[in-house]
């Protein structure tokens, strides 16, 4: 065995079994957790009981109230300020300096609060909206606690003061029968305890993505000829690569973990998504929440925005100078071929394309544990790849990232080819329409069902973004049925049929931007 791979192999150990080790230890302090909290609570209860105050606090307790009863009673009475919906839209500026949010009926102020966010940025795109759903969607229970500091009235509709056309206008949309019934469903699985991990079995993931990537790792270092070193060797890393990611988009949810009350590092994200994956965390979590809440929306939808080498939707533009120079002169010659490009480019570029804006974000954002984290990725992967002759070390990173970025089809069919709505008609469909009509599972079998990382049950996901992956199946008939009752389309389809209807439908749409070009009329 040559000297690099001695020096590689006990970094990839350690890098590996890191995931391990933080897993077994949550499985078994989880509990000892909510006990110490219990216990804290309860003292600190202890300590405040009036048996123990002094004389002097009991009197001025009981002659006046205390400032925060005063500030409490003060909070009661801007809550039951009525605010129209009218009113409600017109703060919604989209640098907060002055933005209002509405929450299952409730306005909150959010302006001082919006930068210091822990889910990031995408709390500006719902300021002047009800975000009562993506509220509950992407948030524990225990975070409605938080929502009085900020709540300044009660929303109301204007029909006692609009009349005639406008007074539809005024009024917020009324909850929809499929809202409340995906309402309904969301507070059992949460009562029922369904939002609970398995820690074991994320364990077992990590495992099954160790022994490939060791498997790959033997393929090169005791393969007997090229084609095994590289082309074997290659396709077995990328492999494992592609499993881990699976493993880190779940961290990256708290799908595994929850988080830390009041938001904080994501640890076992960020060894998943920048370690072993060698991206930004940061930059997936902005991303991934924006996609989640604006799915498929043109060209504000981050993870499908793909002007000028693609387009996705007609939606995205309604004249050609709405791109800029460079991105006309792309667009007229890019998308007419888009649906030859795009799994090519997917497949090719996609996992260098992550790379680089990964760590141009991070450095742009001082997110330097990213850096760190991406720098770990590139000395891990770099020792296996320097196991190789020179002159198949190219070859080999090839192979394994075509491997890896099997990934993005992955992601990209499971909502191309479906609905794009703006932000007026998703406030309208309400998020469980949306996000059924945006998104596309892709069935699978037993023999397959585990390549796919729980992609395949992307419909389930999109409703329930912090479910852990093995509940997705159990939740996937309660979604049918609810779907079935309210007459909203449910897509599932092969994983070969769904690459065929996103490749017909870029087919269909490769001349659009030439139509824009060359208006008639």
């Amino acid at each position: 065995m040559s000297e690099s791979v001695t020096w590689a192999m006990p970094v990839m150990m350690l890098a590996c079994a890191i995931p391990v080790i933080l897993c077994t230890a949550a499985a078994d302090g989880i509990g000892m957790t909510n006990l110490l909290q219990s216990i804290w609570m309860k003292f600190r209860h202890t300590c405040t009981d009036e048996s123990e105050m002094s004389s002097t606090q009991k009197l001025q307790r009981s002659s006046s109230p205390t400032k925060d009863n005063a500030t409490r009673n003060k909070k009661s009475s801007s809550s039951d300020r009525p605010i129209t919906w009218t009113e409600l839209k017109e703060h919604c500026t989209e640098n907060n300096n002055n933005g209002w949010i509405a929450i299952h009926g409730k306005v909150y102020d959010i302006t001082n609060f919006a930068k210091n966010h822990p889910g990031g940025s995408i709390i500006s795109d719902y300021v002047g909206r009800n975000a009562s759903d993506e509220f509950d969607a992407f948030h524990l229970p225990r975070v409605r606690r938080r929502l009085p500091a900020y709540c300044i009235g009660t929303l109301v509709t204007n029909e006692d003061s609009a009349t005639g056309t406008g007074a539809a206008a005024c009024a917020p949309p009324k909850e929809l029968p499929s809202t409340r019934d995906y309402r309904e469903l969301r507070t059992k699985l949460w009562n029922n305890g369904w939002f609970e991990a398995d820690v074991k079995y994320y364990l077992c993931k990590d495992l099954i993505a160790l022994g490939i990537l060791l498997l790959g790792l033997s393929f090169m270092t005791m393969g007997t000829s090229v084609l095994v070193r590289t082309i074997l060797g290659g396709l077995t890393v990328g492999l494992a690569i592609q499993q881990v990611a699976f493993v880190a988009h779940d961290a990256g949810h708290y799908g595994i973990l929850p988080p830390k009350a009041g938001g904080g590092m994501n640890w076992l994200g960020w060894f998943h998504g920048s370690v072993c994956f060698g991206i930004s965390i940061d930059m997936w979590s902005d991303e991934h929440s924006k996609h989640h809440a604006m799915t498929m929306r043109p060209r504000q939808d981050p993870q499908f925005n793909y002007l000028p080498f693609f387009l996705v939707s007609k939606k995205e533009l309604s004249k050609f100078d709405e791109l800029s120079s460079i991105e006309q002169v792309l667009a007229r010659w890019l998308v007419p071929f888009q649906h030859l490009t795009l799994i090519p480019l997917s497949v090719i570029i996609g996992r260098f394309n992550l790379h680089a804006i990964s760590m141009i974000h991070a450095l742009k954002n001082k997110k330097f544990h990213d850096v760190l984290g991406m720098f770990l990725y590139v000395a891990w992967f770099g020792s296996m790849v320097c196991t190789l002759p020179n002159e198949e070390r190219i070859p080999f990173v090839l192979v394994s990232y075509m491997m890896a970025g099997v990934l993005h089809i992955q992601l990209t069919i499971s909502h191309l080819a479906t609905d794009a709505f703006t932000a007026e008609e998703d406030e309208h469909l309400q998020f469980f329409a949306h996000q059924c009509r945006t998104t596309r599972n892709i069935d699978s079998y037993w023999w397959d069902d585990w390549f796919h990382g729980g992609l395949q049950y992307q419909i389930e996901h999109h409703l329930f973004p912090q479910l852990p992956r093995h509940n997705l199946a159990k939740v996937q008939p309660m979604v049918k049925d609810l779907c079935a009752k309210h007459n909203i389309p449910y897509r599932s389809t092969s994983f070969t049929g769904a690459i065929g209807e996103c490749l017909s439908d870029f087919h269909r749409m490769r001349n659009f931007i030439d139509d824009l070009y060359y208006p008639q009329g």
